[in-house]
Formats: structure tokens, sequence, C-alpha cells
């Protein structure tokens, strides 16, 4: 639920726990491995958000659901951009691409020079790059401890909408 919406760890399992005493979900199993069954007296998604809402944070992140409206307004101009700039960030990352070892520093530089002028997510520099995606997210992970990149959504760092940029 932490993915889907912007509320923390125990408010989750607060939240979870009003749902049981409601008799809306039922428990299976203990500790870690709990499961949860909606139970028969459920009856829609309506009052299952209506008392999501009424107990705190919104059920999905406004920014991440605009982002997907904005995604598919913008679809043709993304088309008609797509190959510019990947003709672009490809000749940014052609040294990465050509040698099989880079310094750290130089391997940083070129993911910063990547996320200059456009947000990326980790699979276009992963693939940009021709690296696989456990060092590119050591590299991500340094460059933003080190505030040499931003992230679009800084609340979320795990959001499958996450992408990267140079800070400014």
């Amino acid at each position: 639920m932490q993915e889907l919406t912007d509320m923390h760890a125990q408010d989750i399992s607060k939240f979870i726990t009003k749902l049981i005493n409601k008799k809306l979900l039922v428990p299976k199993g203990y500790g870690r491995g709990m499961t949860y069954i909606l139970s028969d007296l459920f009856n829609g998604k309506d009052e299952f958000f209506s008392l999501f809402e009424r107990f705190g944070n919104q059920a999905i992140h406004k920014e991440e659901r605009n982002n997907d409206e904005e995604l598919t307004s913008n679809h043709e101009e993304v088309n008609r951009d797509s190959k510019e700039k990947h003709m672009l960030l490809y000749g940014i990352a052609e040294k990465v691409r050509t040698h099989q070892r880079l310094g750290s520093n130089e391997m940083k530089q070129i993911i910063v020079e990547l996320c200059k002028d456009c947000y990326l997510t980790s699979r276009e520099i992963t693939e940009t790059t021709n690296r696989n995606m456990v060092s590119i997210s050591r590299y991500l992970c340094e460059l933003v401890k080190e505030g040499k990149l931003e992230l679009k959504y800084p609340g979320s760092l795990n959001s499958k909408y996450q992408v990267y940029k140079t800070y400014k």
C-alpha cells in the first residue's frame, strides 16, 4: 500500500486495523506473512475509498495520477521528439557504450550530462549507457546523495514513475 499512497507504515497499519474492526477485511496468517481478504460485508469500492479518505491521506499520489494523464495527452509530441532525444542521448553516452570500464567519476559525469535537459528513468539511462540496472542504480543513488541529481517524486523513492534530472 505504501507504493499506492503517501501514508506512513504505521498509518497503513491503523487503517487496516480499522477495516478489520469494521469487518471489511479478514486477516489470514501471522506476522509479516499476514494477508487480508475482502469480507462478504464489503459492498464495493466506494465504501472502501470513503473510509480511506476520511482516515487520512489520498489513495493515490496526485502527482503520479497527473503524470499518467500528462503522458497520455502529450503522446504525439513525445513520439516526434523521442527520435531527436534518443540520438542526442546516445551521442552523450557514446564513450560509456564503447568502453568496457570507466572510472566512477567519469561515469557519474556522463549520467549528470544525460540528465541535464530532461527527466530520465533509470531504465532509459541503463539502455542508453548499455550498462546493467544494478550499477546504474548505484550511481543514481550516489548522485542524488551528492546533490547532483534531483528526483521528480522525492517523497516516493521507489515509485515506478521516478525520474532523475540534473540539479540546478
